[in-house]
């Protein structure tokens, strides 16, 4: 793959970004950007009604990064909302997603638009993430997802996620026709990208890990998932014409939640034990996480 590519021409990208009340992690996620070392057409970080100190933060890297443009909302619109905001606004040939409370790999950037652009007949681009534990301030994991996309396809019939939402890359045209639902969050993911490859729109991953996400109590995915099982089994039966039962939509809900919590655990003994619970309600789909 050619990396060759002037740094010093902005590359035709627009980076999408919701936040609210992510202060926190916000210096490690600009920094990630600035470490690229590229410049791209526009950084647009919607601020979704934040209460904490997140605008000043955003605002002390103004200099740092001069393609940072912010969106400051009054209030809280929810993120499927927040992101549809972002991409109205978005004027690059393509839409980078990331979450404010992830990060980074300096070559995340320039490595999608390297592949959209010598491939145009596909859309949108994921990889692989670096599970990342706030706590411990280390990768302890890292996902597993296909690279082509009728393996995706599969996933996403079969009810799970094919592409990390956080890693993507594609097409602005594409974001634009197909808006997130915000009555599908906290599934609003799994939402938009079984609405978009029931239309035709190809999805491929990159197999390295390009993206960092951040695992921390506040994650929605950990605070949500009973919902997000649901909505997700609603999606499915919408999209695909399948419908999971109850006791495989158990499983699924109780595995993940244990691997959810082994991968925030502080120390390695309870880490291991988590694992294991999560193990014996989804054997199959824990094996291919660890043997990838």
């Amino acid at each position: 793959m050619n990396r060759d590519i002037p740094l010093t021409i902005p590359l035709n990208i627009s980076i999408v970004v919701a936040n609210f009340n992510n202060e926190s992690f916000l210096g490690d996620f600009f920094l990630s950007i600035i470490k690229s070392k590229v410049a791209i057409k526009e950084l647009l970080f919607v601020d979704d009604g934040s209460y904490d100190n997140s605008l000043n933060i955003v605002y002390s890297f103004k200099e740092q990064i001069p393609f940072l443009k912010v969106i400051p909302l009054r209030k809280n619109k929810g993120l499927p909302t927040a992101l549809n905001i972002g991409i109205d606004q978005a004027l690059g040939k393509y839409i980078m997603r990331i979450d404010p409370d992830d990060f980074i790999s300096p070559l995340r950037i320039v490595t999608q638009y390297s592949l959209l652009q010598q491939n145009p007949q596909i859309d949108i681009v994921g990889s692989n993430v670096y599970y990342y534990n706030h706590f411990l301030k280390k990768v302890i994991f890292r996902s597993s997802f296909p690279e082509d996309f009728p393996a995706i396809y599969k996933l996403y019939k079969l009810g799970h996620h094919g592409v990390s939402h956080n890693s993507i890359m594609g097409k602005t045209e594409i974001f634009k026709k197909y808006k997130y639902d915000a009555k599908a969050f906290p599934a609003e993911d799994y939402e938009i990208f079984s609405r978009m490859i029931t239309n035709n729109v190809t999805l491929q991953n990159i197999s390295t890990p390009l993206t960092y996400y951040r695992i921390h109590n506040k994650n929605i995915s950990l605070l949500k998932i009973n919902e997000i099982f649901q909505k997700v089994s609603f999606y499915q039966k919408y999209y695909f014409g399948k419908k999971s039962s109850k006791l495989y939509l158990k499983r699924k809900t109780i595995h993940f939640k244990y691997f959810r919590k082994a991968l925030i655990a502080k120390n390695k003994l309870g880490r291991y034990f988590l694992f294991f619970i999560s193990s014996l309600f989804f054997p199959s789909k824990f094996l291919k996480r660890v043997f990838y």
